[in-house]
């Protein structure tokens, strides 16, 4: 465990790995998550930080405190240069410091503190907009949030009010499946063979089709989908022995997070994604969710059926010391070669070449990566959550 202090801001910091993570630790985390909504994430708890932490080595996390009590958290991978990466990457939908609205420490000074040269992340969550310049456009997410005294058919029924045509269609193209001549089972709980095995195999092949990383082969993305099966949930749609549409990720309590979207392209012509989503929502209290966050992207069906959002941010920070500079000269180096610029060919390379590197770390994979991705997509813009490709 390392320590650190910061004597005119009156706190102090200490870094341990995140598998190390003690009860009385995780309960203070929970409590400084429960002062926010956009912290009920799955993602943004101890459990999830702990769970990685059994799978990768350079899972850590930080506690900063104040006279004894804890004002913020910060789980990260430690990489090579001391350079920040978001925990669980490539799954991390939300990666961010835990803070109260009182902290009054800056972005960089939490980095600082963790012992870190840089930190990047797309996905910032920020509710007291102390951490990033709220002229910075947010990233909004889709989270289906029931209200424990709201039942699900009501829940429909709002939601429908909203978007009567498209509720309607769903309706007709939900009778024309069950028209075939079974009924939609829904399914959920632990993972199984029996459910991952379709849910991983589709997903496979929709990764290879469309170009995208494989995120179900390469080695440190398997390395947190081997761990999180083993506590993760599942959710999936099936019509007699055929899955129609699955999902998998991680829960901590009324919270699901799913990270891996598979869909039967048999069913297309059907809109599984929209049916699959109807029947989660009239499952939620049998399931115990309250909160399940579909993540970003993909707005031509999950913004009909989310009743909330999760605002995020782009950030990124660095340090001083030599491993500092050298990152911000790296992204100094890409920026001129015009990365920042909407639409730039050479910020989709960036993009496709750096979530390449945090899902695959051997050479000879990542470079069948890249000529995979230049022969399928030629770094055209992956989306917003690029495991969720429906």
């Amino acid at each position: 465990m390392l320590a650190r202090t910061d004597p005119l801001k009156g706190v102090s910091a200490r870094t341990f790995a995140a598998r190390d993570l003690t009860d009385a630790d995780a309960d203070a985390w929970y409590a400084l998550c429960a002062q926010h909504e956009f912290y009920d994430s799955a993602l943004l708890k101890p459990a999830f930080a702990k769970s990685i932490g059994e799978a990768r080595n350079d899972a850590e996390v930080t506690f900063i405190e104040r006279e004894g009590r804890l004002i913020a958290v910060l789980a990260y991978h430690r990489r090579p240069g001391a350079f920040g990466r978001p925990l669980g990457i490539p799954f991390s939908d939300y990666s961010s410091p835990i803070v109260t609205e009182t902290t009054n420490l800056t972005l960089g000074e939490i980095i600082s503190l963790a012992g870190l040269s840089a930190w990047r992340s797309d996905t910032l969550v920020d509710p007291w907009q102390t951490l990033v310049d709220p002229a910075i456009p947010s990233n909004e997410s889709h989270v289906i949030r029931l209200k424990v005294d709201e039942s699900p058919e009501d829940y429909l029924e709002a939601r429908r009010a909203l978007h009567a045509k498209r509720f309607k269609n769903f309706r007709r193209l939900e009778r024309q499946l069950i028209g075939e001549g079974s009924d939609l089972q829904l399914k959920w709980g632990k993972p199984t063979p029996e459910t991952m095995a379709p849910i991983i195999e589709r997903k496979s092949e929709q990764f290879l089709q469309s170009g995208l990383v494989d995120l179900t082969q390469t080695d440190q993305s398997r390395k947190i989908l081997d761990q999180i099966s083993q506590s993760g949930f599942v959710t999936s749609l099936w019509w007699d022995d055929d899955l129609i549409a699955g999902h998998f990720g991680f829960r901590d309590g009324v919270a699901f997070h799913p990270w891996i979207a598979s869909y039967n392209p048999d069913y297309a012509a059907y809109s599984p994604g929209n049916i699959f989503l109807k029947h989660i929502i009239l499952s939620m209290p049998e399931m115990g969710i309250e909160c399940y966050d579909l993540a970003g992207g993909h707005d031509h069906y999950k913004k009909y059926f989310a009743n909330s959002s999760r605002p995020s941010y782009p950030a990124a920070v660095t340090c001083g010391g030599f491993n500092g500079q050298v990152q911000k000269l790296s992204q100094t180096v890409w920026s001129k070669l015009g990365s920042n610029r909407e639409g730039s060919a050479v910020g989709r390379l960036q993009r496709r070449l750096d979530h390449i590197a945090v899902s695959e770390s051997r050479t000879i994979p990542r470079l069948r990566e890249v000529a995979r991705a230049v022969r399928k997509r030629g770094f055209s813009r992956p989306t917003s959550n690029p495991h969720d490709q429906g």
